[in-house]
Order: structure tokens, then sequence, then C-alpha cells
């Protein structure tokens, strides 16, 4: 097992905390909006370097102080996912040299993730109906949008503005170049993207003192079924927990779908959404990318328009062509859209729903067959096994 030691570092005059190692090239954690914030354990250094041990079956090791139930928690994570995915998550130790006990909050504070996009700007239009305080939000730089493009970001914020200030008690934002890292040593399964999670919970771990730390689902829970593995997921999500508090999938019982309808049945503002897969564009949509076809799609099953919040607002009869739907996550929206017609006898609507029909269904027979031939095939080998 490859010795992995790590050290994070407090670097006041920079605004900046960095995990430097003896591998790996350095992770930071930039604060341009505010003063770096307290910190008593290094909770957050353990679930950032976590994907890189597991890639590479490291044993980590760290001086600084720790909380127990971090350690206890990331060891089981790390377990978790070396039986999910064994050919490409190794098992890892860790060596802590001092690990403190502590107690998780009962302040009832939340920090919650925030990008823009359709299942956070749901989570919050929740909050707000519901009356829900002592909520704030963290938005992180890095991941949809290059570390080093700020011109973006700053247009992200100021889109999404008067949202927050109307919800969340304070704005928080963090700038990192995890994920660059992450991309350099390739610790993402093939097909599959499972380091934001991770990326995301050392962000909220920076920030001590909040007993939930908050993330909007993106599949309803039968769905991440399907996706698995995937890693933002409800099961292995409420098992990560930091000094005072733990993670909390919210909002895992409604489809993207779902979230979509709701806000505008709710006659939502959505000039404030920031939905596209084209990084180009972002924060705004340019309604051409896969996400965009999506969304516009969605709302025009909804509310049997689309709203100018996209650059380009058409829709045209073969526009599903161009979206791959061997992708179990395009079958979901399609399975979810086509549904929602045919139940609210509509399907006239959505352009090329008969031609989107046929494929999916076909698409979605192909899936099944693959896995009752694979399911065979075990089968017979195990056989052959115990003959």
């Amino acid at each position: 097992m490859n010795h992995l030691l790590i050290k994070p570092n407090i670097h006041d005059a920079e605004h900046k905390i960095s995990i430097t190692s003896n591998k790996y090239d350095s992770i930071e954690f930039f604060f341009p909006y505010e003063a770096l914030p307290v910190i008593n354990y290094h909770d957050y250094a353990l679930w950032a370097i976590l994907p890189l041990a597991m890639k590479h079956g490291d044993h980590i090791e760290i001086d600084e102080p720790i909380s127990r139930r971090a350690y206890d928690s990331v060891l089981k994570v790390a377990r978790i996912w070396n039986f999910w995915v064994p050919h490409f998550y190794k098992k890892i130790k860790i060596t802590a040299h001092h690990i403190v006990e502590s107690m998780a909050e009962s302040n009832q504070k939340s920090l919650m993730c925030f990008s823009g996009g359709i299942d956070s700007t749901y989570s919050t239009f929740k909050l707000y109906q519901q009356q829900v305080d002592g909520v704030d939000s963290l938005t992180v730089h890095g991941m949809d949008y290059k570390v080093n493009d700020n011109s973006k970001f700053e247009q992200l914020l100021d889109k999404t503005q008067i949202l927050r200030s109307s919800i969340f008690g304070q704005s928080r934002f963090v700038k990192t170049n995890i994920y660059t890292v992450y991309n350099q040593q390739k610790c993402n399964p093939k097909g599959t993207h499972v380091t934001h999670i991770f990326s995301l919970f050392a962000s909220l771990s920076l920030f001590e003192g909040y007993q939930h730390y908050l993330i909007a689902s993106d599949e309803r829970l039968d769905q991440q079924f399907v996706s698995h593995p995937y890693g933002s997921n409800s099961a292995s999500n409420k098992l990560m927990h930091n000094t005072t508090g733990s993670l909390i999938t919210v909002d895992d019982d409604v489809t993207r779908f779902e979230k979509t309808a709701y806000l505008v049945k709710h006659n939502f503002n959505l000039s404030s959404l920031s939905a596209c897969g084209d990084a180009k564009a972002r924060p705004h949509n340019c309604g051409i990318c896969i996400k965009c076809l999506w969304t516009k799609a969605m709302l025009l099953s909804i509310s049997g328009e689309i709203p100018d919040i996209f650059l380009d607002t058409t829709l045209e009869e073969s526009w599903f062509e161009r979206i791959d739907l061997r992708d179990l996550t395009n079958q979901m929206y399609a399975f979810d859209i086509l549904s929602y017609l045919e139940i609210e006898n509509k399907t006239e609507i959505l352009p090329g729903y008969q031609g989107l029909r046929v494929k999916l269904d076909q698409i979605m027979l192909n899936r099944e067959q693959d896995k009752l031939k694979n399911y065979s095939k075990l089968s017979l080998l195990k056989a052959l096994i115990k003959s």
C-alpha cells in the first residue's frame, strides 16, 4: 500500500487553505469574499484527499487534528466504494496522530450547496415556502466554472443574487482547484461521475459549526438505483460526517421533471436558472446543448411554451436525435416527459413525440435484455465453477 502523507496549511495572507502531500498536486481553497473560516479540525482534508487515495490504494497519514466522527465516516465510505467499484477504487488505510472526540451540533443551522441549477433552485424555493430559517448557502467555484474563469462566476452570482439574498441568511463562496487535481489522476470510473460529492463535502466541511450540510438530490430515489454507481446518492451521502454535522440529501422524492413542473406551477421566476451544459455559455442557457434541450422539452411539456431564459428558444421535430438515449440519465428524462404528456393527454405539444417514444421503448428493452444476457452468463459461470 502506498504511503500518502498529507498536510493541511493555513495561508492567512493569501486567504487560502491548502492540502499538500508527497504524491499529488496541492489542493487549494480560496476565500475571495470573506475571511478565512476558523479551522479547529481538518476533516475537510480527509474528504478532499479520499478519491485520490481510493484510486491508488493509499495509506493516508495526517498529523493535524481531525474529529473521530470524520475519521470513522471516511473509512466507512471508502469501504462502501471499494465494495461497489472494486476494480477502480482500492482499499485504503488512515493513520491519524491526533483524533479528537467531538459532539455533533444541535443548533439546527444548515449550510446548503447552491449552484443555480434546477435541483438546488427547487430545494431553495421549498425552503422559502416552508419558511425555514437558519440556512446559509455555499457556491463552489471550480466545478461548473473553471477555477480561473472569474468573469463567468461573477455573472452567476449576479444572476442568482436576488434569489440567494431573499432566502439564505449568508451566501458563502469558496474557489478551489480540487476538480483539476482529481481529473489529473482520472479519479472517476468510465461512464459515471463520483468525485463531485467529495469535492462538495470537503468544501462544506471547511465551515464548521453547522448541524446539517444540505445537498439537493440529482435524482429521485428509485432513479438512483438505475444510475448507480453515482457519487451523490442518498445511500452513501447520509454516512458522510464532519466534526459538527452530517450531509443530508434533500428532495430525493421528486424527479428533475417534477421539480421543473413545481417551479412553473408556483410561478417561480425562472430568470435566475442556470441549467446549461455548455461551459462557454454559462451562466446563460444556450438552448442547444443536451441539458438545455431537456430543460426546454420539460418546460414546453408543462407550460406549452419555451420561456426566453434560453438564447435559442426553438425545439425542432428531430431535436432528440442529438441525444444519446443509451445514457441512463437521458432515458430518465425522456421517460418522465413522455409519461407526463401521455397522462395529461398532451402529446401533440412536444415536437417529435412519436419518434422519441419509439426510440425510448427500444432502448429500454435493449437495456433489460442486456441485463438478462449478463445474468444468464453469470449463472452459467457459477454452475461451471461448482461442477
